[in-house]
């Protein structure tokens, strides 16, 4: 008995010392487990129609059914994985690249002189009623439009792109994507309607900035350099706001950034080797040092989320069989000497 106490409290405390270290192998245990167990995969969730045009299986949002519905962001995003396997040779990629293209501007919607990728569900996370905008689509989609114009030469990828990037010259109140301020820059709101809660989110923010600058160095337009360097100010202005002692937060509200406290550094980079602007290395520093407090520590200052407790189970049912393992060969091992030993006197 004692010695099986002696086990677990070893056990508990190599769990604690580890789970830090091991979050994002245990994390890729359990997504796996569970794939295996109920037939789920998070890959599931993209469904491809015939012309390779991607459809996102939403499920429940906050308790809201969403169900099957197209993602602006998601067709600009396997457009570029197709675009990118092309560009390796692959030429069977090349039409459907073309068909998520011819997707974004034949599903862009005129509104005066601009257009918008629409969103035709709720998101209730935000407060969003159908249909809602994204900057973040809107810059996407300039990245998809761009290249379909140099690979064919056709014109209207190119009016389209020009269209799209008129909407962030209109604010959100105006049905655009955009928050002015005449001192702090406009800031390109990802999650962008009248009725909806003011989220700022960050990584979108940073991606409608990279697709408008991608635009302006692939046609030299000056309304997009002026959109890229009002997006500048925004950032630098707003940075600070989302450090939260060395790791970020997701968006104005302060959630976590949690899986795109990564992308959040990566823009960062990317927008830095634009601009030069000491503020994105700065942050950008700052996010990538950061590393979790130690396991024991964040379950002293706030309870554990359900992850973080499957996370550390996981870690003590191995580490306990491990160690017993272990226990049982080395007793195993000194019987079998002993044993020998008496034999030989």
């Amino acid at each position: 008995m004692k010695k099986h106490i002696i086990i677990l409290f070893a056990v508990f405390a190599s769990t604690i010392l580890i789970s830090n270290s091991l979050e994002g192998m245990s994390t890729d245990l359990i997504n796996k487990v569970n794939s295996t167990l109920t037939g789920e995969n998070k890959n599931d969730r993209i469904i491809l129609d015939a012309s390779g045009v991607p459809i996102v299986n939403y499920g429940y949002v906050e308790g809201v059914y969403i169900g099957e519905k197209r993602s602006p962001v998601a067709v600009s995003q396997k457009a570029m994985s197709y675009y990118e396997n092309y560009e390796e040779g692959n030429q069977s990629q090349k039409q459907l690249f073309l068909n998520c293209a011819d997707w974004l501007v034949n599903n862009s919607t005129p509104n005066g002189n601009y257009t918008i990728l629409e969103y035709k569900f709720p998101w209730p996370l935000y407060n969003m009623t159908s249909p809602w905008r994204s900057g973040m689509a809107q810059g996407i989609a300039l990245h998809v439009l761009i290249r379909a114009h140099n690979i064919t030469g056709d014109d209207k990828y190119l009016v389209s792109a020009k269209k799209l990037l008129n909407s962030f010259f209109y604010e959100v109140d105006e049905g655009g994507v955009t928050y002015k301020s005449s001192n702090d820059g406009w800031w390109y709101e990802e999650y962008a309607d009248e009725g909806g809660k003011v989220s700022r989110v960050l990584n979108g923010m940073m991606f409608a900035m990279l697709g408008i600058y991608d635009y302006y160095n692939y046609t030299g337009d000056p309304d997009a350099k002026y959109l890229f360097d009002q997006g500048v100010i925004a950032l630098k202005k707003n940075l600070p706001v989302y450090d939260d002692d060395g790791y970020s937060y997701y968006d104005i509200l302060g959630r976590p950034a949690a899986k795109y406290h990564k992308i959040h550094i990566a823009l960062l980079e990317s927008l830095y080797d634009i601009t030069h602007e000491e503020i994105f290395k700065t942050y950008h520093d700052r996010w990538a040092s950061y590393r979790e407090p130690i396991f024991i520590v964040r379950l002293m200052q706030e309870p554990l989320t359900k992850m973080e407790i499957a996370i550390f189970v996981s870690n003590f049912v191995a580490i306990l069989i491990l160690l017993e393992i272990i226990v049982f060969a080395i007793e195993r091992t000194r019987k079998h000497e002993s044993n020998s030993k008496q034999q030989r006197i």
